[in-house]
């Protein structure tokens, strides 16, 4: 998982993070898994590398995810407001510019769920929801991001019946094996 971590954070959009899981990741790679192949080298890449296994061994209970922000020359930091992590992440990162941005959902939290939906692919087919993907989001609105092939509101109904009112964000998405 550690490989795969470090290979996915270096390709993440600044909305989500895959989970490879059954569905077999997302094209914007992700804390779980996935890469996306358009993706350029960063000169941030080596800085990624050290700094988001360093936060989520060290801060997992305020750590969420970090993004490489190219056109800025920095490294975006989602996490639950905690100076220490800031400190320590500036400490980590050296010279690199930072930007800290705060979330509700540490990555612990995102991970406990993700594995809890991967899980509960068997019951969703029972329910009849088809699970396209699911993956880790930066922790400001939700904990994970669900794709179904139908999306509707009673899929996310449902979600949030299971799981907890507003920790998944439900959206209709392609065809998937789950």
């Amino acid at each position: 998982m550690a490989a795969a971590l470090i290979a996915a954070l270096l390709t993440m959009g600044a909305g989500a993070c895959a989970h490879t899981g059954a569905a077999g990741g997302s094209p914007d790679g992700g804390s779980r898994g996935g890469h996306s192949r358009d993706r350029r080298p960063s000169r941030l890449d080596p800085v990624v590398l050290r700094l988001a296994p360093y936060l989520e061994r060290h801060f997992a209970g305020s750590y969420t995810t970090v993004v490489i922000d190219s056109p800025h020359d920095r490294l975006v930091v989602y996490r639950v407001p905690d100076p220490a992590l800031d400190a320590a992440a500036h400490s980590v990162a050296g010279r690199t510019r930072l930007f800290f941005v705060d979330s509700h959902y540490p990555y612990g939290r995102q991970h406990e769920l993700l594995d809890r939906i991967g899980a509960d692919l068997g019951y969703w087919r029972r329910q009849g929801i088809r699970i396209t993907s699911w993956t880790a989001s930066n922790g400001v609105r939700c904990a994970v991001l669900v794709t179904t092939v139908r999306g509707t509101g009673a899929d996310q109904r449902a979600f949030d019946a299971r799981y907890g009112t507003g920790l998944v964000q439900v959206s209709r998405g392609g065809p998937g094996p789950a």
